[in-house]
């Protein structure tokens, strides 16, 4: 497999390959069709990507080596959590360009060794924490950086959804709710605050099976501003009965 860096013209059409066929994958699917000079040839992964591969007009892959080695220039990992390492690492081993969909990887080890392996390939590996596209909270860290809205004492962030139901979400290598979408929340303190949280105190809650689903926790950031979060899948009406 040729390594070529991430530096490519901008003329030149990007390939891409993609790894899923649930609905993170059908979204970017969706989005690469609005993007110019962008396209996704290859799909592989999951039950769906037969007919998913067909409704996109992409090419379906049965084996991961083929589609690394069909000429894409990076890759989309969009399969449960606890995979993304694996196909991260063989990505960037083969002189690919890797987007990874949140949450990261599992481990800080994970993480490291990934972003290691980019700088060394010099290829661009990247997360897709796409709060920090949305307008209210770009607008709110254009503000805060103005200081249009003077000064952060402290916050209290809230993310609550409907219960998770996929079998690949309740599977405990993919740790739970605060793991696959609270860090939404902890992306966006950091990013609007441009600050970095350093201690934690909290407590989670667990369903019957040891699943993650409930999260309370105080954060303080390096400048001293901390705050709570709270992240729940229970949903209203939900019966939140567990183990802490």
């Amino acid at each position: 497999m040729k390594s070529s860096g991430s530096k490519l013209k901008s003329d030149i059409k990007l390939k891409a390959g993609l790894i899923g066929s649930g609905f993170a994958a059908k979204t970017l699917l969706f989005s690469s069709q609005q993007i110019h000079n962008f396209e996704v040839v290859g799909l592989f992964g999951g039950k769906l990507a037969p007919s998913v591969s067909a409704d996109f007009n992409c090419k379906f892959y049965d084996n991961f080596e083929q589609l690394l080695d069909s000429g894409i220039h990076i890759l989309l990992v969009a399969s449960p959590h606890a995979t993304h390492f694996d196909y991260a690492y063989r990505a960037l081993k083969a002189g690919l360009n890797v987007f990874v969909e949140k949450p990261f990887v599992p481990s800080l080890s994970e993480g490291l060794t990934l972003i290691n392996c980019a700088r060394e390939g010099n290829l661009k590996l990247s997360v897709n924490h796409f709060q920090r596209f949305r307008i209210p909270n770009d607008g709110a860290k254009r503000l805060l950086s103005e200081g249009v809205i003077g000064k952060i004492d402290s916050f209290d962030q809230r993310l609550v959804e409907n219960p998770q139901v996929k079998d690949w979400q309740r599977l405990p290598e993919n740790l739970g709710f605060l793991f696959g979408y609270g860090v939404h929340a902890i992306d966006t303190i950091q990013w609007v605050l441009s600050d970095r949280i350093v201690s934690v105190d909290a407590k989670c809650y667990r369903d019957i099976t040891g699943i993650e689903r409930c999260t309370s926790a105080r954060l303080t950031l390096n400048s001293g501003i901390s705050g709570t979060l709270f992240t729940s899948d229970f949903g209203l009406g939900q019966d939140s009965s567990g183990s802490r």
